[in-house]
């Protein structure tokens, strides 16, 4: 596992992308992954998957070299304390054009700033009317990804997410009423934030080192009824929690009561039954 900045260069008209992570070339993988799908936008659009369409690139990478019209390589090995300062560093030096600019004066700050910081995004599913990567999640997929190579992130319309590189953030989903379900979702140390640019607003998508929850946790207990108070009863959608409150050391802490996902499945059934008699 490589540790570190890594620049992908297009070498037919320069342009490149400068990265960091804690694997990789597993976030090598994350980035090509899917680029032959139908659904291929939904797996992931930012400017470089952009161009991994624009010049054809099928294949998916893991090793560094040449693939296609694209060169892959590490850049600078170093240690996840360093990753902000090294990659800002390269950032600064290349000026890729394939990056966003997510660098605001919150997330600079970060720099010197090592406190560790928490965040939860909530997933209404009766509202949403899907969770969390049910549309990539398809067999032809499945074949070529195990469950803990799907890349974990979320979406969200709150700008606080910019500040969010370096800091864990839990993806809660719940599903149904009286009573609704919670479920542990997914955890992820955020290292990648793409802005998506529409007419009159902004969308964010976050994703970075972590996992999907195989089976998702059942959260429901005394203890995240208070947490769930804490958060507003996740009115925000997403928001910071403090490092050391009740219910992030009850997020942390593995395991709570698994489900099997024809559990989860049967819930959805439930709920949408349930809302077209409403």
């Amino acid at each position: 596992m490589v540790c570190g900045i890594y620049q992908i260069s297009n070498t037919l008209n320069g342009k490149s992308y400068i990265g960091q992570s804690r694997n990789i070339y597993r976030r090598w993988k994350e980035h090509t992954r899917g680029l032959d799908k139908p659904n291929v936008l939904e797996i992931g659009s930012y400017p470089l998957r952009y161009a991994f369409l624009k010049y054809e690139l099928k294949e998916v990478v893991a090793t560094p070299g040449k693939t296609g019209l694209f060169d892959f390589k590490v850049i600078e090995e170093c240690t996840e304390d360093k990753l902000l300062e090294r990659e800002r560093f390269w950032i600064d030096k290349i000026d890729p054009e394939y990056n966003c600019n997510i660098w605001t004066p919150a997330r600079k700050k970060k720099e010197i700033d090592s406190e560790t910081q928490f965040w939860v995004q909530y997933h209404n599913y009766n509202v949403l009317g899907y969770v969390p990567v049910e549309m990539i999640l398809d067999e032809s997929l499945i074949e070529k990804y195990e469950h803990d190579e799907v890349l974990p992130g979320i979406s969200t319309n709150k700008r606080a997410v910019l500040n969010t590189v370096g800091d864990t953030i839990f993806l809660i989903v719940g599903i149904g009423s009286k009573p609704k379900q919670y479920y542990l979702w997914s955890k992820f140390i955020c290292e990648e934030i793409v802005i998506n640019d529409y007419e009159n607003s902004h969308s964010y998508d976050a994703f970075g080192t972590g996992y999907l929850i195989d089976p998702p946790q059942l959260l429901n207990s005394k203890h995240f009824n208070e947490f769930k108070k804490f958060c507003g009863n996740f009115g925000f959608g997403f928001m910071r929690i403090k490092e050391y409150s009740e219910g992030c050391t009850y997020l942390t802490h593995f395991p709570h009561p698994q489900v099997s996902q024809t559990e989860i499945t049967e819930r959805k059934k439930a709920s949408k039954n349930k809302n077209r008699h409403i």
